[in-house]
């Protein structure tokens, strides 16, 4: 799965973890969003508010409670997309 952000280098690290090219084992969208977080420059909280996706969702998932829907993983790297 590609996710297009947009952004030429943000795609290039898209691909790679999509790829797997940095681990074998499988990626969460959690490690995704929080990689390409951190190579933007942004935190991920931020991006989550500017989502309207609550702090105590990302502390759910940070805790491993519940994890990450698809539809919402996919409206978060839209938004790092937007916001870099």
């Amino acid at each position: 799965m590609h996710i297009c952000t947009g952004d030429a280098s943000l795609n290039v690290l898209c691909c790679k973890i999509n790829r797997g090219v940095y681990d074998s084992a499988m990626i969460t969208y959690l490690e995704q969003l929080d990689t390409l977080c951190s190579s933007a420059g942004l935190d991920l909280a931020d991006v989550c508010d500017a989502e309207g996706v609550a702090a105590t969702t990302l502390w759910r998932w940070r805790k491993g409670r519940v994890h990450c829907r698809e539809a919402t993983a996919l409206a978060l790297f839209e938004r790092i997309g937007l916001m870099t």
